[in-house]
């Protein structure tokens, strides 16, 4: 498949991206350029609905690029549940070890500090 090209399984997106009214087949999906940039494909997926207050909704749409959400929400949801599953893995190490020795975490947090400022979006 051609680079920037993606194989989805939504066929009511892509018949209306592409205006096919016919039958088509997992052959025939196959999108390119900006549209597909939004798009989770390979997988398999379940639709959701999301409530967000106004100012959430506002920042994700200035941001996101049209037909981006469902990409920008699984990955942030996937951010999350590994957020989740590290405090666990943490909460079960100090049940066993006890605290973290003050030394070592601050060394730990200036390392990560310094992690952080060569990230591009920080």
């Amino acid at each position: 498949m051609p680079k920037g090209t993606q194989r989805c399984v939504g066929l009511g997106t892509l018949r209306r991206w592409t205006g096919h009214t016919g039958s088509m087949h997992p052959h025939d999906m196959t999108v390119e350029g900006p549209e597909a940039a939004g798009m989770i494909c390979d997988m398999t997926t379940v639709r959701r609905t999301v409530t967000l207050d106004e100012r959430t909704a506002a920042e994700v749409e200035r941001l996101v690029p049209k037909g981006g959400f469902s990409r920008f929400v699984n990955e942030a949801l996937e951010e999350r549940l590994r957020r989740e599953a590290l405090t666990e893995l943490v909460r079960r190490d100090r049940e066993e070890r006890g605290p973290i020795d003050p030394v070592v975490a601050a060394q730990v947090d200036a390392e990560l500090d310094a992690l952080d400022a060569l990230d591009p979006r920080a």
